[in-house]
């Protein structure tokens, strides 16, 4: 019986071994004998038609440009250049002859020159005040009575105060200067040489003119002109403040003096005239604060 097993076992070997080198020799001769297919599938593409490409042709930039004269401006810009241009203006000429007025007092206007102006004018311009006469301006000068008859009912003390109050009221930006008239006129610190310009209204300067002001002594006479004329020719100030208590002296020319400049020049700074507590004299006040478009003021006691 178990040889009869072993047999089987031995039969059944050599038909899976048979089956086994069947398979392989099967797929042995598909690889020998297989050929693959090699023609290429033709492809089809549908395209829609491309329209032809445009040849620009390149510029030759080498060639010279000629300048072309500008065209002619049209009737109406022509019109707008003409009228800015400026048509010239017939001045007339004054032949009229004035005397020089101040041959009297040996002081002519040609030591002053001929040029009037004002050297304080300008954008944000302040104001001043004195004796309650207000003004605009940057650059004032006062022309102040300094005779013997200021001596009287307290008027040089009274006068003294205004003009210290007048003047602390201006600021730094703007500028001042004091004359004092008798005979003789005693400019501000007792300088012996005409100013060059006016002062800063500075604290300092305060102080050095009210100590110049106590210093002062009344003296005779009445003669403002060399003051006058001293401050509108060589400071050029915005404003004047011509302070008297009388009438100026007989041979005095202030009034002479001041309607020939204004005369002139249109440029005469304004003249501010005050009479002080009297009203003597003051038709010659008048004439020249009319004059010089400036104001006359009497200030009673």
């Amino acid at each position: 019986r178990l040889t009869q097993e072993r047999a089987k076992s031995r039969t059944l070997a050599v038909l899976v071994a048979g089956l086994v080198h069947a398979v392989l020799v099967g797929i042995a001769l598909m690889i020998v004998f297989y050929t693959p297919d090699d023609s290429v599938p033709e492809l089809i593409v549908s395209s829609s038609a491309v329209p032809e490409v445009q040849r620009v042709s390149k510029k030759d930039l080498s060639q010279t440009r000629s300048r072309q004269k500008p065209s002619p401006p049209s009737a109406r810009a022509t019109q707008l250049i003409t009228a800015a241009v400026p048509s010239p203006v017939a001045v007339p000429v004054i032949e009229q002859h004035v005397d020089d007025p101040t041959a009297l007092l040996g002081v002519g206007l040609a030591e002053f020159g001929d040029g009037f102006g004002t050297g304080g004018s300008g954008a944000g311009m302040g104001g001043g005040q004195f004796f309650g006469v207000q003004s605009k301006g940057n650059a004032f000068v006062y022309v102040i009575d300094g005779s013997t008859s200021m001596r009287g009912r307290n008027k040089w003390e009274t006068c003294k105060r205004e003009l210290i109050r007048s003047v602390r009221r201006l600021r730094g930006s703007q500028r001042f200067y004091v004359y004092i008239f008798s005979r003789d006129t005693v400019r501000m610190y007792d300088s012996a040489r005409v100013p060059r310009r006016l002062e800063p209204a500075t604290t300092a300067n305060f102080k050095k003119m009210e100590a110049w002001l106590d210093r002062y002594t009344l003296n005779s006479g009445t003669y403002p002109k060399s003051a006058v004329a001293e401050a509108l020719e060589k400071l050029r100030p915005d404003v004047v403040y011509l302070l008297s208590d009388g009438e100026f002296a007989g041979d005095d020319n202030t009034e002479q003096y001041v309607l020939s400049a204004a005369k002139r020049s249109s440029r005469v700074p304004k003249i501010n005239t005050i009479a002080f507590q009297t009203q003597r004299g003051q038709e010659v006040l008048k004439r020249i604060a009319k004059a010089t478009g400036g104001k006359y003021t009497y200030v009673g006691r």
